[in-house]
C-alpha cells in the first residue's frame, strides 16, 4: 500500500495544484488568445466610426467566430445592450421608412430610374404623402438608387 502512495505522488506532484510559474504561464496564454482575438476584431476598418446599429450587426454576424462577450468588450458595447438590441422590434420610424421606401421605389422605377430625390419627393407630395426632401435623399442613398440621365 505504501508503494502505491509513493507512486501516485510521483505521478501527480503537487496534488493537483499548479506551481506559481505554471499558473502564471496558463494565465498569460489565455491573455494572449484574448488579445489576438481583440486585434482581429478591431482590424475591421471603420467599424467603430459607423455607429451603433452597424456595430451591433457586426457582433451578430461574427458571434460564431468569437464569443459575443469578447466582441462586445472589444467594440465597447455592453453585452446586455447587444442582447436587448437583438430582441427589440423595429421602431415606429424604421417601419415608416420601410413603407415610404416602397413608395419611393415605385416612383423611381416608374420614371425608368431617371428621377432623382427631388422629383421623387414631388411625386410623393402629389400623392398626398407628407415627408421631407432630406428623408427621401437619405432613403435613396441607403438603397443605392441614383438617377441616370435620359438618353
Amino acid at each position: 500500500m505504501l508503494e502505491c502512495t509513493a507512486d501516485s505522488q510521483q505521478a501527480f506532484p503537487g496534488q493537483g495544484q499548479l506551481k506559481p510559474e505554471q499558473a502564471e504561464l496558463a494565465r498569460l496564454r489565455r491573455e494572449v488568445i484574448t488579445l489576438k482575438a481583440e486585434r482581429d476584431i478591431l482590424k475591421s476598418r471603420g467599424l467603430l466610426r459607423e455607429g451603433g446599429a452597424v456595430t451591433l450587426a457586426f457582433i451578430a454576424t461574427h458571434r460564431g467566430m468569437w464569443p459575443a462577450g469578447w466582441l462586445c468588450e472589444a467594440l465597447g458595447v455592453s453585452r446586455a445592450g447587444f442582447y436587448a438590441w437583438r430582441t427589440r422590434p423595429p421602431s415606429v420610424r424604421a417601419r415608416a421608412n420601410e413603407q415610404l421606401l416602397l413608395r419611393v421605389r415605385a416612383s423611381f422605377h416608374t420614371s425608368d430610374r431617371t428621377y432623382g430625390a427631388r422629383r421623387v419627393w414631388h411625386d410623393l407630395r402629389v400623392e398626398g404623402l407628407a415627408c421631407g426632401l432630406h428623408r427621401i435623399e437619405r432613403l435613396m442613398r441607403h438603397a443605392a438608387w441614383r438617377a441616370r440621365p435620359r438618353r
